[in-house]
């Protein structure tokens, strides 16, 4: 049988088992997406979604907080707030890799900018030229900018106003930045192939900025064949 235990042997469980820290719950806190509505300012969201005008006044003369004061539809602000309605943070990201965060900390906040992660992906869009560049090239998924940018590098050997015909072809590899898993910007055409009336040009984009052949020959030439305008390149 088991013997039973001694007062000395209760009281240092009981020791062992009061030295035993306590962790505190952790704080859980409700997420609040704003999207700016035209008009919007930030008293006005303030008062949207229930938060103090005395918390709206001290992150207003917070330094660093401007960027508050610039707000454009579309944009979007995360707050988390207490399970009492009352603001623990809040998130906006004001440019394409800068966002503001303003913190509680204490009976006061805080504000900091903190550089947004953007993931760089290496994409590949061909088409073929139908009825016009313009509309193969969005049609694969291109910008503005990249078509563009594509007609500058070829605009020294092909004149993209008189020469383009159905048939021709292209292939671009560039890069594109995202953030979230949405594509925020579109980078660097790196490569690129353009098949005008049976004739194939290469570029391949060097370290100096500049565009070669995979020979080495410069793309840029004394002349360019006509003006890289954006009203020619959208109409063909």
């Amino acid at each position: 049988l088991r013997e039973p235990a001694n007062d000395n042997t209760l009281n240092d469980e009981l020791t062992a088992e009061a030295a035993q820290p306590v962790t505190p719950p952790k704080p859980r806190y409700i997420t609040k997406q704003v999207k700016v509505r035209r008009g919007d300012n930030m008293g006005v969201i303030f008062q949207r979604i229930g938060l103090s005008t005395t918390d709206l006044h001290l992150i207003d003369q917070l330094e660093g907080s401007d960027p508050l004061r610039m707000l454009q539809p579309g944009q979007e602000l995360t707050f988390k707030l207490t399970e009492n309605g009352e603001l623990h943070s809040l998130y906006y990201p004001h440019s394409l890799e800068q966002a503001l965060k303003v913190s509680r900390k204490e009976e006061a906040f805080v504000a900091r900018n903190v550089k947004i992660a953007l993931d760089t992906r290496e994409q590949v869009s061909k088409g073929e030229i139908r009825s016009s560049f313009w509309g193969a090239a969005v049609d694969v998924g291109m910008t503005e900018d990249q078509i563009m940018d594509l007609a500058a590098i070829f605009g020294w050997d092909i004149d993209f106003a008189q020469d383009l015909q159905p048939g021709d072809s292209f292939r671009v590899v560039y890069e594109d930045k995202f953030r979230d898993d949405e594509r925020v910007a579109s980078g660097d055409i790196l490569a690129a192939e353009f098949v005008n009336q049976g004739t194939a040009y290469r570029a391949v984009l060097n370290e100096d900025g500049n565009y070669y052949t995979p020979e080495g020959k410069a793309m840029r030439k004394s002349f360019l064949r006509a003006p890289v305008n954006f009203k020619y390149i959208s109409s063909n």
